[in-house]
């Protein structure tokens, strides 16, 4: 698959699961909760799929194996992610939990250079100077003068991002050999994810208790719309870019996820905040464009 086409696929990949943040949201449910449910109903999204797919090719099924190891420990830093990014939704909004959760560029462009010898281009540098710059001015310019809830939002937003980014790393190590499809890849991730979120959705207060009926309209369109489309769309998109550029490109979710915000929750903002979506979008083109 060309480069331009993988990152045109992921843009449109980035767009659909940018939506999910505003389904957690406007859920009501428990941060596991949430969780939970959108691996539950993304696993449903998966398997017609992946029963599809193995009668066309003639094949038996998801056979046991180093592949399907790497998805489920890829599911496991998933559902840690989902838990502490829906945490930090709870505490500091759906468009600011999401633009820090995707500091997972950072640490991706971290693993290309330490694991995959591939050191960063001079553009890829400045890519994530503005990237950065972006961030800062959305949420660190008002650091000092804000509560332990915001700032404890932020430091869940953080540590999710460190997952988020094993997730990555050890999904694309998955479907290296070709033994799984993207498809399938997700199918053994939704499963993992979802015994970690309902082990620890268990263990807390509100176990995996839907709030009432719309509660749970909003996390089927969670679960088959960003969990299973949208990432049937991203997988298929990473395949054709590194690391790097992948991480670049989906920071289009966070950005988008800041205007849905803005726009269904009326979230105040500032032309500062404009030019701090601005620069995000710019280290998106300028990383994106080093190897198209």
């Amino acid at each position: 698959m060309e480069q331009k086409n993988s990152i045109a696929i992921l843009a449109a990949g980035a767009a659909v699961i940018s939506f999910s943040s505003i389904f957690s949201r406007l859920s009501e449910a428990s941060p596991a909760a949430n969780g939970f449910y959108r691996m539950l109903f993304g696993l449903l999204f998966f398997i017609p799929v992946v029963v599809l797919y193995a009668k066309r090719k003639g094949k038996t099924g998801i056979r046991p194996g180093r592949p399907v190891a790497l998805a489920s420990i890829a599911g496991f830093f998933l559902a840690i992610d989902m838990y502490l990014w829906h945490t930090s939704i709870e505490l500091i909004g759906p468009g600011l939990a999401t633009l820090i959760a995707n500091f997972q560029v950072f640490f991706l462009a971290g693993y290309d250079t330490v694991l995959f010898k591939k050191p960063p281009s001079p553009k890829l540098k400045a890519a994530l100077v503005l990237a950065v710059a972006g961030l800062y001015i959305l949420i660190g310019r008002d650091w000092g003068s804000t509560g332990s809830e915001f700032k404890s939002g932020v430091f869940f937003g953080l540590a999710a991002a460190f997952n988020y980014s094993l997730f990555f790393l050890f999904l694309k190590k998955s479907g290296i050999t070709g033994e799984l499809n993207n498809n399938e890849s997700m199918a053994v991730v939704s499963v993992s994810s979802g015994i970690v979120l309902g082990i620890i959705a268990f263990t807390g207060y509100n176990g995996i208790h839907i709030p009432n009926t719309e509660s749970l309209i909003w996390l089927v369109l969670y679960g088959l719309i960003c969990q299973g489309f949208g990432w049937m769309v991203v997988t298929t998109g990473m395949k054709g870019t590194s690391l790097s550029v992948a991480g670049l490109m989906l920071l289009l979710q966070p950005t988008l996820a800041w205007v849905w915000d803005v726009m269904i929750f009326d979230k105040p903002f500032y032309m500062l905040d404009v030019a701090g979506a601005a620069l995000s979008l710019a280290a998106i083109y300028l990383g994106t464009v080093r190897e198209a």
